[in-house]
Parts: structure tokens; sequence; C-alpha cells
């Protein structure tokens, strides 16, 4: 019964990061040197129920379209490079879900947005409506930096359901991705509706493990 009460403290918790669209990955798990600067080669993927859609609409606060940020990228030298269809911006304050919200403006955030063509992407075999059991890949994006040494960081991004219920609405995803290690460097936190879902749940769990006990 412990084990049964422990995976389900670990479901709640991970719950609201499950339902990933766009992921990017450091490939290999480490920078590789440029010159006096080091490269970031991040390997993103997007999700098999996920489409790629420029012109789908948002109500404020969220930004409109498909994007993706990584948060305080410390020592950010230039967006070296980014795959055709995609443009990059560098601000304080990255693009970012209004299901997110992003702590601090102390270092650098890099934003990839998708303008296409083609105006619409799916996985391969997906269709309008009808998801792949496929991710697709979206290829790799490189950022400079003038530190070699990482940390867990953070990313967000949004893109476009495809599947049910989500169909052609707005989803978001957030999660950890390796970064520049910065000094004192701060991260993104979810917004505290998103930790008040997990607080709810680990309260049910509470009363049913007290159910349990009385028993």
């Amino acid at each position: 019964m412990r084990k049964f009460l422990w995976s389900l403290i670990v479901g709640l918790g991970l719950c609201s990061l499950a339902s990933a669209n766009i992921t990017p990955t450091l490939v290999g798990g480490a920078p590789t040197a440029s010159g006096s600067n080091f490269n970031y080669n991040y390997s993103v993927t997007l999700a098999g129920d996920q489409r790629l859609d420029v012109n789908q609409s948002a109500t404020y606060p969220s930004p409109s379209g498909t994007f993706f940020t990584i948060y305080n990228f410390a020592g950010f030298d230039n967006v070296t490079s980014a795959p055709s269809g995609w443009m990059a911006s560098e601000q304080m304050i990255g693009l970012t879900p209004s299901t997110v919200k992003a702590a601090s403006n102390s270092y650098t955030n890099v934003s990839f947005s998708y303008i296409g063509p083609p105006s619409v992407v799916y996985p391969p075999g997906a269709s309008n409506g009808n998801p792949s059991t496929q991710s697709l890949s979206l290829g790799n994006f490189i950022i400079g930096s003038s530190i070699s040494q990482t940390t867990n960081g953070f990313f967000s991004a949004q893109a476009t359901g495809n599947y049910l219920s989500t169909n052609g609405m707005l989803v978001s995803n957030y999660g950890s991705v390796l970064v520049p290690l910065g000094l004192n460097q701060p991260f993104a936190t979810p917004e505290p509706a998103s930790m008040a879902l997990i607080g709810s749940g680990l309260v049910a769990l509470a009363i049913f493990r007290r159910k349990l006990v009385r028993r």
C-alpha cells in the first residue's frame, strides 16, 4: 500500500508536466566549443497530437501562434542557427504562455517562433483532428554562450492541439532543459494555479490515507 501511495504522489506531482507539445533537449548533454564561446545545440520535437499553426489566435495574455522559449540563458552571445521557417528573438522577458510565469529578467531569454511556410505542419501520418503516434523532429536550434558549465534551466512552449477536445486549441507546456550556468541564477516558475492543482491533489491523498489508517 505504501508503494501505491508513493506512486500516486509522484503521479500528482508530474501530471502538470505530462502533456508536452514542443520539447527541446541539449544534444550530448553539453555544449561544444566554438572559438572563445560555446554552442548549445538543442534538438526539438513536436508531439504527435499537436501541430504547428502560424495563424492560431490567442486570448491575451497568451501570445498567438507556435513558439518555445528557453529562459535565463546566461552568457548569451547569439543565435547561431535555426531551421527554415523559424524566427529567433532575444529579450529579458521572453514569449511565455499565460499558464507559465517567468520569475526573472536577470538573463536573456531566447524565443523561437514558427513563421512558416507552410502555415500548418503535422507530425508524420497526422491530419486535421487526427493525431499521429509519431513525434516530429523540428530540427536543431543552436545558441551561443560565453559559458561552458551547465545547470538545469527552464523552457516553455506553445502549439496547437490536434486531438479530440484540444483540436484547434492552443496548448502549452513547460519543463526542464540544460542551460548555461549564471551567477546566482534564478529560474522561471509555474503559475500558482498549477501548483494549486498539485496541492489540492495532495490534500485529497492525505484524506484518502487517513481513511486507510482508520481501517
